[in-house]
């Protein structure tokens, strides 16, 4: 059984982007909203796993499709 230290601390968010076409995507990450100064361009790859981003910052994810074919 895990300890409580291992249910509320040191846990990660997991984002997986599998497809991106003709967006531009963005993940905004920070110790709040008002400070998001991480930034990761995950609109360059693709079947990527994001997860270095830890559970208590705060995680916006952008996307702004830039065609009528856009997809994520």
């Amino acid at each position: 059984m895990p300890s409580e230290s291992d249910l509320y601390f040191w846990r990660y968010f997991n984002i997986t982007i599998d497809t991106v076409l003709g967006v531009d995507c963005k993940i905004l990450y920070g110790r709040s909203m008002d400070e998001l100064t991480g930034v990761i361009d995950c609109g360059l790859t693709n079947s990527t796993m994001f997860k270095n981003i830890t559970s208590d910052m705060s995680v916006v994810i952008t996307a702004i499709g830039l065609d009528n074919s856009a997809y994520l």
